[in-house]
């Protein structure tokens, strides 16, 4: 179990560290802002399988994380 918990450890600091990024981007002017939504829509990915994985999951964090990528793919793809 202490590996997953691990694994939660940093998929949250590298999320905050790609929030972070995202904050600093002028989105009209940086193209690095895709980058930085794609390593979150990564994490997130990581995050809830992971969640699956420990038998946490639930159908609201399934909604939640499709969502989310529902609006990646609507915005850069």
């Amino acid at each position: 179990m202490e590996p997953l918990l691990d694994s939660f450890e940093s998929i949250t600091d590298e999320s905050i560290q790609a929030c972070s990024k995202i904050n600093e981007c002028d989105q009209a002017q940086d193209d690095n802002v895709k980058e930085h939504f794609d390593v979150l829509r990564q994490l997130v990915t990581m995050n809830h399988h992971l969640l699956n994985a420990i038998g946490v999951g639930h159908r609201e964090l399934d909604k939640v994380r499709s969502q989310f990528i529902f609006l990646y793919v609507c915005v850069f793809v």
